[in-house]
């Protein structure tokens, strides 16, 4: 028994004929697309000089070297009866000044955080040179300076403090405290002096000598400083270069009159008679013909780009109706093939059945 194809197996060979062709219509709109984008980008020259007695049209360009010179139109054109043909073309290197704004910071150290010493330290310009080439004079931004601190150090100081202690009955230091306390700092005892006065009452009589004790207290006092500041500064300014600014291409067009071929002038056609017309009637004036629009002439032809596509998309759709039909006729002959062979016919004229 011949296998026989199913619809799925029929219907996944028929898909590679399609695939090619949608990849084939994908390409070519790729370059079509390609060809449309290249076609709509047009160099415009800056300038055109017509020389009459010479037959002569210079159109001129001016292109940064960056560009290549070979996107210059060079198709020939016809104007006034003269068939115009690109004959020669210049190069001029234009030699000019370019000119930027730059900016540059300064970062410079300094021990004091006052404006005097920022600035003395900082002069009012500088001399600047980029990688391009680009030199000129930057001038300080004032405005632009801001500092910021470096580090920080500590030092230590001796300190002292004094204490009264006064009507004192006896010049004895049990009465004076060894040690004081002020600002979270512990000062020491370091020495007394003591001044004594009489006290009397108001009949003279002495009652006693009372002391007043100055007490001076010492100790160690810890502070912390800056070390330094980092200062920076911007200076701005605008740099000058000198070379190649653009490079000028002027394309000379020779032009040829075209001789045209005397014709024979037509017999002039016999006047119309004119309508006669009433006083009342008023005069219609022939209206004036319009002018013919220009006809605009492109540098592409897409009829060379169309025929050839045209005959391969038509070639791919012969190919796939080809494989098709002959897909077909496989499929017809292997089911004819296999009827046969799956039944038989009695010599007594009457169909048995399935064969062995």
């Amino acid at each position: 028994m011949l296998p026989r194809t199913t619809y799925k197996e029929e219907h996944q060979s028929m898909r590679k004929p399609i695939y090619f062709i949608a990849i084939l219509c994908m390409a070519i709109a790729l370059l079509i697309s390609n060809a449309l984008a290249v076609e709509q980008y047009e160099l415009l020259p800056v300038d055109v000089i017509q020389h009459p007695e010479r037959l002569e049209i210079h159109k001129i360009y001016e292109m940064a070297t960056s560009i290549d010179p070979a996107c210059i139109p060079r198709d020939g054109f016809e104007r006034d009866g003269v068939v115009y043909s690109c004959a020669d073309i210049l190069r001029e290197v234009v030699i000019g000044d370019e000119t930027i704004t730059h900016t540059e910071t300064e970062t410079i150290e300094t021990a004091k955080n006052d404006i005097e010493t920022v600035l003395s330290l900082l002069p009012p310009t500088k001399d600047a040179t980029t990688e391009d080439g680009f030199s000129g004079t930057l001038y300080l931004d004032i405005a632009s300076i801001a500092s910021e601190v470096s580090g920080y150090g500590s030092r230590s100081s001796t300190a002292t403090i004094t204490r009264n202690y006064p009507n004192l009955s006896d010049a004895d230091t049990q009465y004076i405290p060894k040690t004081q306390t002020e600002g979270n700092k512990t000062y020491t005892l370091e020495g007394i002096q003591w001044q004594t006065y009489n006290t009397h009452n108001v009949d003279d009589y002495e009652i006693g000598s009372r002391y007043t004790a100055t007490a001076t207290y010492s100790g160690t006092v810890t502070s912390s400083y800056v070390k330094g500041c980092n200062v920076t500064a911007d200076y701005t300014g605008e740099l000058c270069r000198t070379g190649v600014s653009v490079i000028r291409y002027t394309v000379i067009f020779a032009g040829t009159k075209t001789s045209a071929p005397q014709q024979e002038p037509e017999p002039a056609a016999p006047p119309e008679p004119e309508p006669e017309q009433t006083p009342d009637q008023p005069v219609e004036e022939p209206e004036p013909e319009p002018e013919p629009e220009p006809v605009k002439h492109t540098g592409f032809n897409w009829l060379y780009a169309v025929l050839p596509l045209s005959g391969v998309l038509a070639g791919a759709a012969g190919t796939c109706i080809y494989f098709k039909n002959k897909k077909e006729r496989t499929n017809n002959a292997k089911n004819n093939d296999y009827d046969y062979a799956d039944t038989y016919i009695d010599n007594s004229g009457g169909n048995t059945g399935a064969g062995s």
